[in-house]
């Protein structure tokens, strides 16, 4: 499938934006809050990117960023939930990303909590997430393929270095440098690619 952004093309369940975000926040207020994100595209026939999508202007912020750009930055966040997961499994890991490599279509990070190979090369959709939770807000990177498959989640919440309260909005610079302002913390970031 051609890279278009995912509010571009046609949805597969025939909903898309705030009729989407409607029918998603209506299926998960009769699960009581229990529905997975998953599930919630599954039952709505669509894919997981194209409901994450839905939520942009509200609770997301499409990043227009490379993927391996993003990785290069994550060490700055200190600990945080890596989770990767399939129809068959799930993998989720509390750590720092140490000992990142980059090398053309694969990145290694290889701490001792958290060991990964990554292959941004297959990512075209990235979005910082606010998920509205009983322990409070949890924010976080949500990747997908051009198809709108989940790949990989990250998030970290706090006010030091690399860490985002409200993060507002995204720029990356002809100098290869990342801009994210943070309303929540009152700051802008800068980030080297």
């Amino acid at each position: 499938m051609a890279d278009t952004s995912l509010a571009e093309r046609p949805p597969t369940g025939g909903l898309s934006g705030p009729a989407l975000r409607t029918a998603w926040e209506s299926l998960t207020a009769r699960s009581g809050g229990k529905l997975r994100a998953r599930d919630a595209a599954r039952t709505l026939g669509v894919s997981e990117g194209e409901l994450v999508a839905s939520l942009v202007g509200q609770r997301a912020i499409r990043l227009r960023t490379s993927g391996a750009a993003i990785i290069r930055d994550v060490p700055a966040l200190g600990p945080v939930m890596a989770l990767t997961r399939n129809e068959h499994c799930v993998h989720e890991k509390i750590g720092p990303y140490l000992e990142v490599t980059i090398n053309g279509a694969h990145a290694l990070v290889a701490g001792e909590l958290i060991d990964l190979r990554i292959f941004p090369s297959h990512w075209r959709h990235t979005f910082a997430v606010v998920d509205e939770t009983t322990e409070g807000p949890r924010r976080s990177l949500q990747i997908f393929d051009a198809d709108g498959n989940f790949l990989l989640q990250f998030g970290s919440q706090g006010n030091g270095k690399g860490q985002f309260e409200r993060p507002t909005d995204i720029a990356i610079s002809s100098k290869d440098i990342i801009y994210v302002a943070d309303w929540g913390n009152h700051r802008i970031q800068k980030f080297r690619i």
